[in-house]
């Protein structure tokens, strides 16, 4: 159980949760909420409109080469 103190009228204070734990609590009430198709459609297109650090360093490697310099 968590520590819970009144800190002034009509304020109260919850000691810390975990990460972990906060995540888990969360995703639990929110779940039933989130329709999973439209959350992968919209996954996928943050995935395709996200750079990729390693799409970068795949064509610094290939100008490397050519260059005659390693990355």
């Amino acid at each position: 159980m968590l520590p819970v103190r009144q800190c002034r009228q009509g304020k109260w204070e919850v000691g810390a949760l975990e990460p972990d734990e906060l995540q888990r609590l969360v995703l639990a009430v929110v779940d039933p909420y989130v329709d999973r198709e439209i959350f992968a459609e919209q996954n996928a297109r943050e995935e395709k409109a996200t750079p990729h650090p390693d799409r970068y360093l795949g064509r610094w490697a290939r100008v490397c080469t050519v260059f005659g310099s390693g990355p």
